[in-house]
């Protein structure tokens, strides 16, 4: 399990294994299951840092944070999965991404408990999502990944934070 620290990954540039281009997901932990972030959005890995919350706003989205004089919302990826809430924010870790939508670019911290692994992932070996009943919304996994024995679940950042109404 990697330690939350305030790490730059913006730098990192996609990888490639016997001229296979592979991409790289920063893992997650959420309870038991693990999830794949793009690691070319992941801008920073942050511990817990209160937030200034916002009135009307769903309970998944937490509130704002100041990240060297930028404002950034902060959005709880347990509850907008449909988990219970965290108990103990003082564990949990803020990770920062670079979500665009068309020529717009933001930056949005994400809840999670922790922060485990840098896996990096053939195209061959990412598998579509299965169907489930009408009512699963799965639109916001890009893929699935058998990886070590790990079943990964990645996420479509943009999709995931629905630019309609969080940002």
């Amino acid at each position: 399990m990697l330690e939350a620290t305030e790490t730059d990954l913006s730098t990192q540039q996609p990888e490639q294994l016997n001229g296979v281009q592979l991409t790289q997901f920063l893992t997650v932990k959420l309870g038991k299951e693990e999830y794949g972030l793009d690691i070319l959005q992941v801008k920073e890995i942050r511990c817990w840092v209160p937030v200034s919350e916002i009135p009307n706003t769903p309970p998944y989205e937490k509130g704002l944070i100041n990240i060297r004089g930028d404002i950034v919302p902060v959005i709880d990826l347990r509850e907008r999965f449909g988990l219970p809430s965290s108990v103990d924010h003082n564990r949990d870790v803020v990770v920062l991404l670079q979500a665009q939508k068309l020529s717009q670019r933001r930056i949005v911290g994400v809840v999670v408990d922790a922060v485990a692994d840098v896996v990096s992932v053939s195209h061959e070996a990412m598998q579509t999502t299965p169907a489930f009943a009408s009512n699963v919304n799965t639109d916001f996994i890009r893929s699935l990944v058998n990886v070590d024995q790990r079943m990964i679940n990645c996420i479509d950042i943009d999709r995931l934070l629905d630019w309609g109404n969080e940002l």
